[in-house]
């Protein structure tokens, strides 16, 4: 569930042109151009009510049980500059602002701060430390047959 909502996240930043990698992306930054580091501090996953159940639904004929999660997470957007460019970091805050106004229904924006820029000695950048308090819905169901659990998915992301 954690990973549905960093992707939603990454997803909103990239499609607005901002330069959005994982948290520990397992390569070196590029120090010549602003970044945004997406992770998470923090969740807590709990059933929304009535043991997370929602109803039943019928799709191409076949009545499925449908069950509800919540999930409140923290999820860190570190802004990374290049020194000469510490004093963009309100601008792209700006950016990563408006760009997250597309997330997903299912992630609903509850909070959204952003720190001081620091020198960050290990990469050799400005790191302005924001982050991002939301709620998360995810829908699941059943398989009829086996009574299986198919994969929750974040609410309002379209199956492809």
């Amino acid at each position: 569930m954690t990973q549905a909502v960093l992707d939603a996240v990454l997803e909103v930043l990239t499609g607005a042109g901002v330069r959005a990698v994982a948290q520990y992306p397992g390569l070196a930054l590029e120090r010549d151009t602003p970044v945004v580091c997406v992770g998470v501090r923090s969740e807590t996953v709990t059933p929304p009510g009535f043991g997370g159940y929602l109803g039943k639904e019928e799709t191409d004929g076949v009545l499925t049980e449908r069950y509800g999660v919540k999930a409140e997470l923290t999820v860190l957007l570190d802004l990374y500059l290049p020194p000469e460019q510490a004093g963009a970091c309100q601008s792209l805050f700006a950016k990563v602002s408006g760009a997250l106004a597309g997330l997903p229904a299912g992630v609903k924006l509850r909070k959204l701060t952003r720190g001081e820029p620091v020198p960050d000695q290990a990469v050799g950048m400005f790191r302005c430390p924001c982050a991002m308090e939301c709620t998360a819905y995810f829908v699941g169901e059943l398989e009829p047959d086996g009574g299986e659990w198919l994969d929750f998915v974040l609410r309002g992301v379209l199956k492809t």
